[in-house]
């Protein structure tokens, strides 16, 4: 008897431990299914020569859209402190913006809001001191609304 007890306790162990990655697996797919990301890589800055920045890049990046948001530009800038980013976001629909920023390999995931026609710096730290570009997502982008949840606004680019 106590051999039996033994093999169904095992194998409800077994069976506990799949549930948990099923269930854990199924939470992923729903999230994912009701967030869309927009990826926005910047990969290679040019100084005025068209020569590649050297390791620190003092000045902004020229000003680029996002390519799911048309309103939405944005321009980076390395600082001289090893790791650290900035972010420029500019908001140019006739509405008020909010959106997600999340800094991939990075130490930043935030919310903010942008006014029309108005910009917002921010700085970022990346888990790479040496990086030569920086790469983030914007989602849950929202217009005149600045709750979390509910609909988020889709491209438009």
């Amino acid at each position: 008897m106590d051999k039996i007890i033994k093999i169904i306790t095992m194998n409800f162990k077994k069976f506990l431990a799949t549930a948990k990655y099923i269930v854990i697996i199924s939470f992923m797919a729903i999230l994912q299914s009701f967030v869309f990301y927009e990826s926005v890589g910047f990969n290679k800055v040019h100084s005025e020569a068209g020569e590649r920045y050297p390791a620190l890049q003092y000045e902004w990046s020229n000003w680029a859209t996002t390519s799911c948001y048309r309103g939405i530009r944005y321009r980076v800038k390395r600082d001289s402190y090893p790791g650290k980013w900035y972010i420029e976001f500019k908001n140019i629909y006739q509405a008020e913006l909010t959106m997600s920023v999340e800094i991939v390999d990075g130490y930043a995931a935030e919310r903010f809001s942008i006014s029309s026609g108005d910009s917002r710096k921010r700085s970022y730290w990346l888990n790479d001191k040496n990086a030569n570009n920086i790469e983030f997502y914007i989602n849950k982008v929202k217009f005149n609304d600045r709750s979390w949840g509910g609909t988020y606004a889709d491209c438009d680019h």
